[in-house]
């Protein structure tokens, strides 16, 4: 009989062998159990996908699993499955309740160990293989339907079966792995070692896994002693790689670097002198040498002592003293401490610290051959230290001299503080002055003489003050680079609109010759792509105006665009800061609704045939009777028999409070029953056949208010009755036919049909958006939205779906099966209007909806 020896992966950044996840679970038979469980040997994995669950979650539903396991009796399969449905169970009614929100949806497979057989049942997302010496086997397939536990009253379970033998391995994860990495594994000889190293790197660390060995009981524990001893070479080599870094060897190559280059700057500096020079690289190579041997001795404790004791001030000194090279040279008399900052001339030191308190320096001896230049060499050098008076009073001492003239030795090379010390600002601007005065004498002379020839009565004796002519030195070159670069932009400008149109009418010209649309396409949208760029350089240009309306002519013909010409409708009650959410068309009226002014306007068509606002109608927040009204929500139209007799509009506030706005512009309210839980957040409101549907996403359900007579008074029914539908992100409902369409923040959509009053929906979840435009594919997702806004369905005739989205300025017109008719465009005198709302009205009116304005246009 095998037994199991079970460690648990955290991910390479974890070291926890002794730790067991919430979500494994290994059980052997309680005392107990059903029959044929007595031998029966219980590994379960589970995992929700959305995350943020607690602890205790998983403890009670797997505790839940192993009871229901090893307490129903009959084959290993059914008993798995008894165990996966309980948990369902459970989990949907939670779900059903809004207990949270998205809901939650769970992965769980039981993996039963019977002698030297394995069976595997499995429920939602999760992974299972099996490792032998030769071959592996991988449970499930990616073709099967992984359905999470937790959405439905029914599971989709799948099943597997396998013989191990004695040293074969079982990796449970969640995410699991591609074939590549998998196959990977074949080629590894080196046993447990191999493969707890590469399944260890293959599990992600915030998804823990569980590696179990198939063994005989003498033979537990092996995993984790292999695994500790993977985890302990890790540390170690962690710790060397630190210890290495922290022991200056990089200090040191760059000391090396840095003495090599300060030989070869003494090598350029007189070809007489070349055996000084060789000798100081010998002295440099014996000091490397030395530094080398000297950190071969340093232990651990040592190195890291080495680090803070100064070793990076080493690499700065061994770099920046180039500069002070022939003050080596000419002061013999330096003293030892300055000598030690010489790394290039006179070697470098390295200090090493054998304890805390007391540090030890170890310094190469002086190159006395660079300090023997000869007295032709010295005295330039002598005279220039003398002559300026900074130099002489520096002079008073080696060690000042040598401080000021290479600052950086005392800085480092990191501080930028003192940078300006070396630069002479004085000597600078005493030259700038005097050339600023020689110029300006000799102007004033060639000026007198000029003027003297030209000016009959001219007074020599008139001076231009100097104030002046500095005014006009400076104002000239000035104003000459002002005028340079005015013409320079006008005719850089012109140059650039030249290109881009130049551009437009090559692209222009191989999409009219192109036979084939397809080809043909690329061209004309890059016509409109340099043409918008010409239109930011000089707008209006009817050259760039008919490249733009030719590729647009072809573009609406592929892309199936239809441009409507729209009218604003004037709304007296329209604030300026409006933003229009929804419009709903409804006979000859359209009402919109401001949710900035938390109201809602209403127009209406007169014998003109034009839209006029109507001062009558109103419908707003605040006190209506004994009730008030928070907010506005959604709106949508109910027909008779209602509480004000009369076909009306209704607005539906978050506390449950319905607002019933007649067209003679009277208001009422009356309450909807809350659900058994009080009202969270509802989004959306929508009516069919005298019910009214309430969506609440932080609850994951559509409340359906049934009409008693003209009141909605009974508590609500849930309509997803027997399942859960993640509506999280959902943001608007629309009702057609009895079918539910439910629009999700990430553009993709939900169906959900019930075939009778009685039976539960069934869902959808992801529909397919069919586009049979060119170059283009079917997906879930619509390419043109991105981030939608509303959504609009119609009846026959109509029979479609309109959808609308914030990055894109037409409306999408879809098939109630997704599939993508046309895209309408609204058109006025100033260009595109981005729609955010869209209704369609009697005849051919369709209504567009900016952000602050309502529009009105013709059907095509």
């Amino acid at each position: 009989m095998l037994n199991t020896d079970i460690v648990y992966l955290t991910g390479t950044n974890g070291h926890n062998e002794e730790w067991q996840p919430d979500c494994f679970s290994s059980t052997s038979p309680p005392a107990k159990v059903g029959r044929n469980r007595e031998n029966d040997r219980l590994l379960v994995q589970m995992h929700f996908q959305n995350g943020g669950v607690d602890k205790y979650e998983y403890s009670s539903l797997i505790e839940l699993v192993s009871q229901h396991y090893y307490g129903t009796a009959g084959s290993i399969t059914a008993a798995s499955r008894a165990a996966i449905n309980v948990v369902n169970k459970q989990l949907l009614n939670r779900n059903r309740t809004g207990g949270f929100s998205p809901p939650l949806q769970a992965g769980l497979t039981c993996a039963v160990l019977r002698g030297d057989d394995l069976y595997v049942t499995q429920s939602g997302p999760g992974n299972i293989v099996v490792f032998r010496e030769n071959n592996y086997e991988q449970f499930p397939g990616h073709t099967l339907s992984l359905r999470a536990v937790g959405m439905s009253d029914q599971t989709i379970t799948h099943y597997f079966h396998t013989v191990v033998s004695d040293g074969d391995l079982l990796w449970m994860s969640f995410q699991g792995s591609s074939e590549l990495d998998l196959t990977s594994l074949q080629h590894g000889k080196d046993g447990l070692n191999f493969y707890l190293t590469r399944l260890r790197d293959l599990t992600r660390n915030n998804s823990p896994s569980m590696v179990c060995r198939f063994c005989n009981r003498s033979e537990q524990g092996h995993l984790a002693a292999t695994l500790k001893a993977i985890e302990q070479a890790d540390l170690v080599s962690d710790r060397d790689a630190n210890d290495l870094h922290e022991s200056g060897s990089e200090t040191m190559i760059e000391d090396a670097e840095a003495s090599d280059w300060a030989s070869h700057m003494l090598s350029g500096m007189d070809d007489e002198h070349k055996n000084t020079i060789s000798n100081g690289n010998e002295i440099l190579s014996v000091a490397e040498h030395q530094v080398f041997s000297e950190a071969d001795l340093v232990s651990d404790r040592d190195a890291n002592d080495l680090h803070e004791s100064g070793s990076e001030t080493m690499i700065e000194d061994a770099g920046v003293s180039v500069d002070s090279v022939l003050y080596s040279d000419v002061l013999e008399d330096v003293n030892r401490d300055t000598q030690q900052k010489r790394a290039a001339s006179n070697g470098f030191s390295v200090q090493l610290k054998p304890n805390a308190n007391e540090p030890i320096s170890a310094n190469t001896e002086t190159d006395t051959d660079v300090l023997s230049l000869s007295s032709d060499l010295l005295e330039p050098a002598l005279s220039q230290l003398e002559t300026h008076p900074d130099n002489r009073e520096h002079n008073a001492g080696n060690e000042n001299i040598v401080n000021e003239i290479d600052v950086d030795t005392k800085i480092g090379w990191s501080s930028p503080r003192l940078w300006y010390m070396r630069l002479p600002l004085s000597a600078f601007q005493m030259r700038i002055e005097e050339k600023l005065n020689s110029t300006f004498r000799l102007w004033s002379s060639t000026n007198h003489k000029v003027m003297s020839r030209l000016l009959p009565d001219y007074d020599p004796d008139t001076q231009v003050s100097g104030s002046a002519l500095l005014w006009c030195a400076a104002g000239v070159p000035v104003l000459v680079v002002i005028l340079t670069i005015a013409v320079y932009v006008q005719f850089g400008r012109a140059r650039e609109f030249n290109y881009y149109v130049d551009q437009a009418r090559m692209e222009a010209t191989i999409g009219r010759t192109a036979n084939d649309v397809l080809k043909a396409a690329p061209h004309w949208r890059q016509v409109l792509l340099w043409s918008s760029l010409a239109n930011e350089v000089r707008s209006d240009h009817p050259d760039v105006e008919a490249l733009q309306s030719a590729a647009i002519g072809v573009l609406d013909v592929i892309d199936r665009v239809e441009r409507v010409d729209v009218d604003v409708i004037t709304l007296d009650g329209l604030q300026p800061d409006a933003h229009i959410s929804k419009i709903l068309a409804r006979g000859s009226s359209v009402y919109s609704l401001d949710v900035t002014n938390q109201s809602v306007n209403r127009a209406v068509l007169t014998t003109s045939g034009k839209y006029q606002s109507d001062p009558v109608f109103e419908c707003r927040n605040g006190s209506v009777g004994a009730q008030t009204i928070v907010s506005l929500v959604d709106i949508a139209w109910l027909d008779t028999p209602n509480v004000v007799g009369q076909d009306t509009l209704i607005a539906l506030d978050p506390d449950g409070r319905l607002l019933y706005c007649t067209s003679d512009g009277t208001m009422a309210v009356t309450l909807l029953t809350p659900p058994y839980n009080g009202w969270s957040n509802p989004v959306a409101l929508e009516t069919f056949q005298g019910k009214i549907y309430v969506m609440e996403p932080s609850v994951n359900e559509i409340w359906i208010y049934a009409r008693d007579d003209k009141f909605f008074s009974e508590a609500p029914e849930r309509y997803f009755t027997e399942s859960a539908v993640d509506l999280s992100e959902a943001i608007d409902i629309s009702i057609v036919q009895g079918s539910v369409y439910i629009l999700h923040e990430g553009g993709h959509m939900t169906e959900c049909i019930r075939k009778s009053q009685d039976s539960p929906p069934e869902c959808n979840i992801e529909m397919t958006y069919t586009d049979s435009r060119l170059d283009r594919s079917s997906d879930i997702r619509f390419e043109n939205i991105s981030f939608p806004v509303a959504m609009a369905a119609y009846p026959p005739p109509y029979s479609s779906l309109y959808l609308t989205d914030f990055k894109s300025p037409g409306v999408f017109q879809f098939s109630l099966r997704l599939a993508y008719q046309r895209e309408f465009r609204a058109m006025t005198e100033n260009g595109e209007i981005e729609a955010i709302g869209f209704a369609v009205g009697p005849g051919r009116d369709l209504f567009f909806a900016s952000k602050e304005n309502l529009y009105v246009g013709k059907r095509p």
